[in-house]
């Protein structure tokens, strides 16, 4: 961990923000970013894992710089780390420090431990403490963008949320700079997994829509994953012989995929890191949602760029519910009852949307 350096001669303070947890909260935290810029310098607390999204958002002008933690921010894997990440700031003493979900972090700021000027908190979960002079507690709106913008409105700051992603000058830079070489000229992108269980969908609805995209479709596939999805996409690709799929798991770093992204007819996905990045390249999603949804994370309008992929039964969504993950017929319904055939239709028409459009 070490302080960030930034312009302390513009005569703007200082405000330091705590992401709730991946990569998809720092995302839908860039309107915020860009709202306050012009009134403070500011710095996210950004997890080692971010730190080549982070350089990005700097090179595009969306970010000056960052806080840099070495640890992580979930408490049950690095309590230590919270008090370090505590002390590191306290010894920056911002003028204001937003803290979106970290309630043990939140709590320390409300004791005085975390120091500084004003504190702000808002809990997507409903967690609350007590509002004091410096320390101000914000109700979630049930919608992550809205709750993040609330804090700008709290400093006074009523501004537009411009800024959902990368410009166009810099989603060209990525296409060119980063894409992976590919034989394809057109192509469609398929990332099954995700960093959490349930909000996977079952790999044998991947694979059926796979078989819908390349063989009706008349479309190639790129799958992707992480190293850790080795196993599981040799299960995927067992038995796939079209010579139209290629395997890119585990073999693009963070940079290669936003440009296979950028470049990509569509995404189809899970709830997942990977459909954060395509929404921050303009690349149109295809996206399962079962205990989560897409109208509690995304702006409105979010239709443009993601289409959902959901059952609608009557327990979903339930993540920011009291009934979380207490499924009142079969575990996970919601997403072990998807079939590929219901989502045919839109398969084929997304097969048939040039690159670029994101209209239905």
């Amino acid at each position: 961990m070490k302080t960030p350096h930034f312009n302390t001669n513009d005569g703007r303070p200082s405000l330091v923000f705590v992401t709730y947890s991946g990569l998809g909260d720092l995302v839908v935290a860039l309107p915020l970013f860009w709202a306050l810029r012009p009134h403070f310098k500011v710095l996210p607390v950004i997890q080692p894992q971010h730190r080549v999204l982070a350089q990005l958002f700097i090179e595009d002008e969306i970010l000056e710089g960052y806080f840099p933690i070495v640890n992580s921010l979930r408490f049950s894997s690095d309590p230590l780390g919270h008090v370090k990440i505590c002390w590191a700031l306290s010894n920056l003493r911002p003028e204001v420090v937003l803290i979106y979900g970290k309630s043990l972090l939140a709590l320390a700021a409300f004791l005085g431990f975390l120091r500084g000027g004003r504190k702000l908190f808002c809990d997507p979960m409903g967690f609350t403490l007590p509002t004091t002079g410096s320390f101000k507690m914000l109700t979630s709106t049930g919608n992550r963008t809205r709750d993040h913008l609330q804090f700008a409105e709290k400093l006074g700051i009523l501004s537009r949320p411009d800024c959902f992603g990368f410009s166009r000058g810099a989603i060209d830079r990525i296409l060119i700079e980063f894409r992976p070489n590919m034989d394809f000229p057109s192509y469609a992108v398929v990332a099954p997994w995700t960093s959490t269980a349930y909000r996977t969908a079952p790999l044998r609805f991947f694979r059926e829509c796979i078989e819908i995209i390349v063989t009706e479709g008349d479309l190639p596939v790129v799958v992707t994953g992480t190293p850790q999805d080795h196993r599981a996409a040799a299960n995927l690709f067992h038995g796939l012989k079209h010579k139209s799929v290629k395997n890119l798991v585990g073999a693009t770093s963070l940079q290669e995929m936003l440009g296979l992204l950028a470049g990509a007819r569509f995404l189809l996905t899970s709830d997942s890191g990977n459909l954060h990045l395509a929404w921050l390249v303009g690349t149109r999603s295809l996206a399962v949602f079962g205990p989560t949804a897409p109208e509690r994370i995304f702006p409105e309008g979010f239709q443009e760029r993601i289409v959902p992929i959901r059952l609608g039964l009557p327990c979903s969504p339930c993540e920011f519910s009291a009934r979380r993950y207490r499924c009142p017929a079969l575990f996970l319904q919601c997403m072990s009852g998807l079939e590929a055939a219901h989502v045919k239709n839109m398969l084929l028409k997304a097969c048939q949307t040039s690159t670029g459009e994101t209209g239905d």
